[in-house]
């Protein structure tokens, strides 16, 4: 797994968001848990990705684009 340097990212401010979005979800009976890692983008460019694990390997599409719309949001 490629490395981001640390001095590029204020990792207080990344684990407290990433907390605030489990906690706005923990009650969400379709999602396992939501973690985050630092890695490189397809293009190389340092990124921050939200990895959101379901419980279920199949939901209705539906139920997906809501999730995902409250996620991003």
């Amino acid at each position: 797994m490629p490395t981001v340097a640390l001095e590029l990212v204020q990792q207080d401010e990344v684990l407290e968001r990433v907390k605030l979005l489990q906690d706005l979800f923990v009650k969400e009976l379709e999602i396992a848990r939501i973690d985050y890692r630092l890695a490189q983008d397809w293009s190389g460019d340092s990124s921050i990705f939200v990895d959101v694990v379901l419980k279920k390997t199949t939901l209705p599409a539906a139920v997906i684009a809501r999730l995902s719309k409250e996620i991003a949001s």
